[in-house]
């Protein structure tokens, strides 16, 4: 029998003879008191935001909205994303390494912070989400988003939010430009990687250092040389916000201009990379063995490739002169890189 409805429930009302193929759009109750438009059978509705932090884009959700059991959680959240799927196409993930990533927020009890944040990368190739590290980029966005959920007062015209990184257990503290109680969203920030400009909004990541070591430098160098498959790679591991690796451009045979399409698209060059990293990971004690390090921490350590200045065309087609600044070739995890930035010189000596 055909429902009356043509298998579509109206809004104000529901069909005389029903069907499994009807929809009903009326509002739901849930245990919890908050109502819940059920659009499909058996699909339930979860509040979320999607937003932008720096040259990230994330989902926020907040951590009374998932399940208490971990595996459970992930689940849901891999679905939330569209994973695994390199499209993430049945899902809300951007099919990238910054577009894939989760803040899962909670008012703190501590009294030292104002927020909590937990931070995930979320997997497009496999159903994983590594919580090892953090991500400045998102991170930019709690403050924004905690006062506009009203979990911090806004006060006028800079708001303080301090934020405790589950990940890490350390503090973070950011300005919010606020203006009407509101965070401020367009201003003439700009950022290489965004269009356009945007607010301003300033971290301090002071109490970072030594997050997954103890130490800046985690084996007490400034160089340490790796030795892998008899060929010996001079790099410096720094432990600041995230674990690092930065090498020079020359020691693996690049330019350092080359696109991250190019970068990727060298099997040999990424599987040396890997290597590295893996090696890497170890020291930083993220991992016992190098070959656990593709699993069990593949979004760090980053790894940076560092080069003089040099004029380049960035992965948009941008021409851009060289500065007197050096290069860092973006950051690769495991099977990605991103995009080229310039910035100062980092402040170690002897560095490679």
């Amino acid at each position: 029998m055909r429902s009356t409805c043509g298998g579509m429930h109206k809004p104000e009302e529901e069909c005389a003879e029903p069907t499994e193929g009807c929809v009903s759009t009326k509002l739901k109750v849930k245990a919890g008191g908050r109502k819940e438009k059920a659009m499909y059978p058996g699909m339930k509705e979860l509040p979320c935001t999607i937003m932008r932090g720096g040259t990230s884009k994330g989902i926020f959700i907040m951590s009374h909205e998932l399940p208490s059991d971990q595996e459970e959680r992930d689940r849901e959240i891999c679905k939330i994303f569209g994973s695994p799927d390199v499209r993430q196409i049945d899902g809300l993930g951007g099919a990238d390494v910054l577009t894939s990533k989760l803040a899962i927020i909670s008012p703190s009890s501590r009294p030292d912070a104002d927020v909590e944040y937990t931070f995930g990368q979320v997997s497009f190739e496999e159903q994983m989400i590594d919580y090892k590290g953090n991500c400045g980029n998102i991170s930019a966005a709690v403050g924004p988003f905690a006062i506009d959920k009203g979990m911090v007062k806004a006060v006028e015209p800079v708001t303080t939010v301090r934020i405790y990184l589950t990940n890490s257990g350390k503090i973070l503290t950011e300005e919010v430009p606020v203006k009407d109680g509101k965070p401020v969203v367009y201003g003439d920030c700009r950022i290489d990687g965004v269009p356009g400009t945007g607010a301003r909004i300033d971290i301090d990541w002071s109490e970072i250092i030594g997050t997954f070591s103890g130490s800046l430098l985690p084996t007490g160098n400034a160089i340490d040389s790796l030795d892998i498959e008899g060929n010996v790679y001079p790099v410096s591991l720094v432990d600041a916000g995230n674990p690092l690796v930065f090498i020079r451009a020359e020691s693996l045979g690049m330019k350092g201009t080359e696109t991250p399409a190019e970068i990727e698209g060298n099997k040999p060059l990424m599987e040396t990379i890997e290597k590295i990293r893996s090696r890497a990971a170890v020291l930083f004690g993220l991992v016992e063995k190098e070959e656990d390090a593709y699993e069990k921490s593949a979004y760090i350590p980053f790894f940076a490739i560092v080069s003089p200045p040099a004029d380049y065309t960035c992965f948009n087609g941008t021409k851009v002169k060289k500065r007197k600044w050096i290069w860092y070739r973006g950051f690769c995890s495991c099977t990605t890189c991103t995009r080229p930035i310039q910035s100062p010189e980092p402040c170690v000596p002897d560095q490679p």
